[in-house]
């Protein structure tokens, strides 16, 4: 899978954009619009909006194939110099991979020189409330009820300037619960947010880290893991940043320091950054010990590996690791929970030896 947003341009992209349009809103609204509404939406009309309305659409593509399209502007006299999304959709079965928080970015992109942006969403539609919150928009209490289709639209509004970024680590926290809601094996919310725990009882003992940066890192560090998501440059972990405000220059060194993460990409080298070093001795933190030991069988388990294959990926990793450390702190508590894991190794060996009766 390698998605793509581009601007609309083609009879194809065109026809494709309807068919999204068509097929999203039979996917995503029965039972919170009209359905009298819905059996009048056919994909002829929403052909017919395609081509009518074709400037300031963009579209996402998955190979040749139209997935998702955002339309996006100026919001008009009501509010000069105001920026809107007019529409954002995707078909259901690219949600999780990144393709919205794609279109989003463009738009963001397209519209920064607004220095607000909103955007109307249907307000019993909780996934999409939930999503655009991500990105960095609020409700402003305005609502408008619409008779033709039978539902209430809600108002949100994000500024173009940065969040603080104690806002972005706790709508992190939120954005990752979400991210890894389908995934109950090593890699979930619950591993994330003790990566993120250990990073900050790091950087208590590394004055000069810079926490924001560490603490977001450790955050988004599985946000486009390979063995999870099918992404490319940090997709996932830049719509998010870019969605939340952050600089630009702030989100390339918290990707630098995620992209040091990864065991086998980085085997023997030591992060460039502070940060860096404190997120990967973290995340290294959290794969021994006795969480190490539940982590390694529950992934196992998931996997389809035997005990016995379990056991071997303490050899072939697991051990290695408290050599690794790069800080002081790291190495301090690496051998405390290494320590255990070999115990664990010795007493495994005692109740599975073959003359064992």
């Amino acid at each position: 899978m390698d998605i793509i947003v581009k601007k609309m341009e083609s009879s194809e992209e065109i026809r494709g954009k309807a068919y999204v349009h068509w097929k999203a809103w039979h996917e995503a609204y029965p039972g919170l619009v009209s359905p009298e509404y819905l059996d009048k939406l056919t994909l002829e009309r929403c052909e017919e909006i395609a081509h009518r309305w074709p400037v300031g659409v963009l579209v996402a593509k998955d190979g040749e194939r139209v997935i998702g399209f955002a339309g996006f502007g100026d919001r008009g006299e009501d509010a000069p110099g105001t920026g809107e999304i007019f529409a954002l959709y995707v078909l259901s079965e690219y949600y999780g991979t990144g393709a919205a928080q794609l279109l989003m970015q463009a738009c963001l992109e397209q519209l920064k020189q607004y220095p607000e942006i909103c955007l109307w969403v249907l307000k019993e539609n909780k996934r999409a409330v939930r999503f655009y919150e991500k990105c960095g928009f609020r409700t402003d209490g305005t609502e408008m009820t619409s008779a033709v289709i039978a539902a209430t639209e809600i108002r949100m509004w994000r500024k173009t300037v940065a969040m603080p970024f104690e806002t972005v680590i706790e709508t992190a926290k939120v954005y990752i619960e979400e991210l890894f809601a389908s995934n109950a094996g090593g890699h979930d919310a619950a591993h994330t947010l003790r990566v993120y725990r250990n990073a900050m009882l790091l950087a208590d003992c590394l004055p000069d880290c810079d926490r924001g940066i560490a603490a977001l890192a450790a955050l988004l560090h599985d946000a486009d893991d390979h063995k999870l998501f099918d992404t490319k440059d940090n997709a996932n972990a830049r719509a998010f940043l870019e969605g939340q405000g952050v600089p630009r220059e702030a989100a390339d060194r918290i990707c630098e320091a995620v992209n040091s993460v990864s065991f086998s990409q980085n085997r023997g080298r030591r992060p460039r950054t502070l940060e860096g070093q404190i997120v990967q001795d973290a995340d290294r933190l959290d794969a021994i010990g006795a969480v190490g030991i539940a982590r390694t069988f529950a992934y196992g388990g998931e996997h389809g590996r035997s005990l016995e294959e379990s056991v071997a990926h303490f050899h072939e990793k697991l051990l290695l690791l408290k050599d690794e450390m790069n800080t002081e702190a790291a190495k301090k508590l690496a051998e405390r929970r290494h320590a255990f894991m070999e115990e664990f190794l010795r007493e495994y060996a005692e109740e599975t030896r073959e003359d064992l009766k």
